[in-house]
């Protein structure tokens, strides 16, 4: 068994969307005209050499309503995980998330809401590291394997995922 460790986080939901027809952002504007803060808490550690697994969980809390005076649901989101680590810079991850968004509130109510179980393999390469900070480029598949909805807009389909992971 290796070492544990307990982190926490926050951080801001700011949704932004209005994409130009080759898929990348021309202008970005607010989507909810919100932006919401993000708290989460998790702990990770190694089972045996080059194997951690973690858990973790995160709350979106919305702060404000719509200007029509509707306000979005917040969500949680747990999150357990399996990294396999390949060598000093390749690490294979598996991830199994657990999302519930609570139904959406105020005038002009829509169907909203529901939960949402995804599979998530990913690869993470880092690309640099000073002292305990490693940079991370990650690429993986987001899989939905369970959906209950209470709204046709909200069901999901599969998609591919990029970005760049700090840890301090």
């Amino acid at each position: 068994m290796g070492h544990w460790t307990l982190g926490a986080s926050a951080g801001v939901y700011w949704p932004v969307s209005n994409l130009d027809g080759a898929g990348l952002p021309e202008v970005a504007t607010f989507v909810s005209g919100t932006i919401d803060p993000v708290l989460g808490l998790g702990i990770s550690g190694g089972l045996w050499s080059g194997i951690d697994v973690g858990l973790f969980s995160s709350a979106r809390l919305v702060v404000s309503d719509f200007e029509d005076g509707r306000r979005l649901g917040s969500t949680f989101t747990t999150t357990a995980s399996i990294r396999h680590v390949v060598s000093r810079k390749l690490s294979l991850q598996g991830l199994v998330t657990h999302l519930h968004r609570q139904t959406d509130t105020g005038n002009m109510m829509e169907d909203s809401g529901g939960d949402w179980i995804y599979l998530q393999p990913q690869a993470a390469w880092k690309v640099a590291a000073s002292g305990s900070r490693a940079w991370q480029f990650l690429m993986g598949l987001r899989l939905p394997v369970h959906q209950n909805v209470r709204g046709t807009q909200l069901v999901d389909s599969p998609s591919f995922l990029a970005g760049l992971s700090v840890t301090m």
